[in-house]
């Protein structure tokens, strides 16, 4: 078995018993893939909760009662090592949470239509247990769906993003470790061109900073309130869409 391939099974295995849980038993089924000290961290107003029945009264329990019937629609699924946290090794999902939005969530009123939600779910695996979660999810994007979005037009286009083009970001298997370091190095790159950029004080993004780590034909698929947008080097192009 490869590296990574006994934290993705577990990973997969909760996201299965998720799948078939309810909000009156979705605690139940945390505590069942979680470490007795695992901590969950959220967006606000999530935050940190720490155990399995805080993060599923705080979190699982009301989403799962507003969105009926909801499903994990993941587009991305890899797993690696945390070159922060030397040896601890995470599973990542992201994709979207849909499903019929039939109650009240955070003061919005139900729609009885189909919603999604955007996430991005960490899950850290130690000794056969998910000890640590890391969950975004795109609160302004359901505010737009739900028809109370509170912010001016953005810059990009906000809508329910696509997976890759080549419906190839499921990685169940691992990646070749060249491959994995590689991608590593591209995005830590562009992390520091644009930190760099930041640190000038510049109040834009131009093309030219983009392309040191960016394709022309790049999409950024940045979260509601900012929007996606495609190449670099057009008008409507994604250095538009940051703030």
């Amino acid at each position: 078995m490869s590296k990574y391939q006994e934290a993705k099974r577990i990973v997969r295995e909760y996201f299965d018993a998720m799948e078939n849980a309810t909000h009156e038993n979705v605690a139940e089924v945390l505590k069942a893939h979680t470490s007795e000290d695992y901590l969950f961290r959220g967006v606000y107003p999530f935050r940190e909760q720490e155990g399995a029945q805080a993060a599923a009264d705080v979190f699982w329990s009301p989403l799962m009662k507003s969105m009926t019937r909801m499903q994990r629609r993941q587009d991305i699924f890899i797993g690696g090592e945390n070159e922060v946290t030397s040896g601890e090794i995470w599973v990542m999902s992201m994709g979207h949470f849909m499903g019929l939005f039939d109650a009240e969530y955070l003061g919005m009123r139900p729609t009885g239509k189909i919603m999604n939600l955007r996430y991005a779910e960490f899950n850290c695996v130690e000794n056969g247990k998910i000890t640590k979660t890391g969950l975004f999810v795109d609160l302004l994007g359901m505010m737009d769906q739900a028809g109370v979005y509170p912010l001016p037009q953005s810059t990009g286009r906000h809508f329910t993003y696509p997976g890759p083009r080549n419906h190839d970001g499921l990685l169940f298997e691992d990646a070749a470790p060249e491959e994995g370091q590689a991608t590593l190095d591209l995005v830590n790159k562009m992390v520091a061109d644009l930190s760099a950029l930041n640190d000038s004080g510049a109040m834009g993004c131009p093309p030219e900073v983009l392309a040191k780590s960016w394709s022309e034909d790049m999409i950024w698929y940045g979260p509601c309130g900012i929007g996606a947008s495609y190449t670099i080097s057009l008008p409507a192009a994604a250095p538009t869409s940051f703030p």
